[in-house]
């Protein structure tokens, strides 16, 4: 692996730490001396994975979209072989998920699975399945909005049909694979795949797509993790257990339209799916908010009035009121992590949405 200081190609000046690692890569930033900038650097982890690793390269430099992260480079050194792409600043959505966030809000799933369809459909005019779309291939950024969205990783974690079998088919596998490819897989994967992976196509993306905007939504993947997640795919219907939030007046026409959304991307025929571009279309005409977004946290609740409260901003010394109409928890506590838009308002601003985060939540 590449060392402090190491330089690839004459010109890639790599990271002495990883800053990602998965199944089949070890990811690394680097200084592009060429063009003075920041880099991400991908290593496979072995022999058998440079071909589709090789193959990642090919799909991804043929998209150019701003929801797509842009492959830069692709250097063959001996026997090691090394993907350049752009460096996007942030996480992956599931780093995110796992500190960040319970579930998103409505209008921030809807906002974030726009834009991942976006770039998915630009893979799709090309003519390219992504084949492994999960939160850990979805790159974003660490602002409260989650501004920026990019998919990553065409195929790069394709998994073999023998081993996908294997891990279906086996007593033990009921338990989960080893592999954390494939368990970071299982929630998102389409049951024609696991029956068959030929017939991972482009239908395939879309159930995977449906079940990250379901996990959105609802807090966790619609059947749940691990092996058994593709066994209750083939088999049942998922807990759409609505979150309290969505019944609320300000929320509930669009929690609506997005579930249906989601429950026409969940349909086991593949063939009655939508395509992306109705899936795109869909989500156009959802009026969801796309406002700026801070991070905050409660200052009162319950207080200058019943079911009101203000929340502090954390870059500034003001206060934004909120209804608790607007909360999209239960009830808010005092001192509570919170990402939320504020709008212009007298005597103090409006917040609106305000969605509660993890104790464990960094907000800068």
């Amino acid at each position: 692996m590449p060392s402090s200081k190491t330089l690839i190609a004459d010109r890639y000046e790599v990271s002495s730490k990883p800053i990602g690692q998965g199944g089949m890569q070890t990811v690394f930033s680097a200084h592009d001396w060429a063009f003075d900038r920041i880099v991400a650097l991908k290593s496979p982890h072995s022999d058998g994975a440079k071909k589709k690793f090789l193959r990642s390269a090919q799909a991804s430099a043929a998209i150019a979209h701003p929801n797509v992260a842009a492959t830069l480079d692709y250097v063959s050194l001996g026997d090691k072989e090394y993907l350049i792409e752009e460096y996007v600043e942030g996480e992956n959505l599931q780093q995110r998920l796992d500190r960040d966030f319970d579930y998103f809000d409505v209008h921030l799933a809807c906002h974030v699975i726009h834009h991942i369809a976006r770039g998915l459909a630009a893979c799709h005019h090309a003519n390219i399945i992504h084949r492994d779309l999960k939160p850990s291939n979805i790159m974003v950024s660490s602002n409260a909005g989650v501004t920026t969205v990019k998919i990553t990783d065409f195929g790069i974690s394709k998994m073999a049909e023998a081993e996908i079998k294997t891990a279906v088919d086996s007593s033990s596998g009921l338990t989960g694979s080893k592999s954390s490819t494939l368990q970071g897989a299982f929630p998102y994967m389409a049951p024609e795949v696991a029956l068959n992976f030929s017939s991972s196509g482009k239908p395939a993306d879309i159930w995977a797509i449906a079940a990250i905007f379901y996990h959105l939504l609802y807090g966790s993947p619609p059947f749940g993790i691990g092996i058994s997640a593709v066994m209750k795919a083939n088999n049942e219907s998922p807990p759409y257990n609505v979150p309290h939030y969505a019944g609320k007046g300000q929320f509930k026409d669009l929690f609506s339209a997005a579930d249906a959304l989601i429950k026409a991307g969940l349909q086991r025929d593949p063939l009655r799916r939508p395509n992306i571009d109705t899936f795109v279309q869909h989500l156009s005409e959802i009026a969801y908010s796309d406002a700026p977004r801070e991070y905050g946290q409660i200052k009162f609740a319950g207080k200058p009035f019943k079911n009101t409260g203000f929340i502090t901003h954390q870059n500034s010394n003001r206060d934004s009121f909120y209804h608790f109409e607007s909360f999209c928890g239960r009830i808010p506590e005092i001192g509570q992590k919170v990402s939320f838009a504020s709008f212009s308002g007298d005597p103090s601003p409006r917040a609106h949405p305000v969605l509660p985060l993890k104790a464990t939540a960094i907000i800068y």
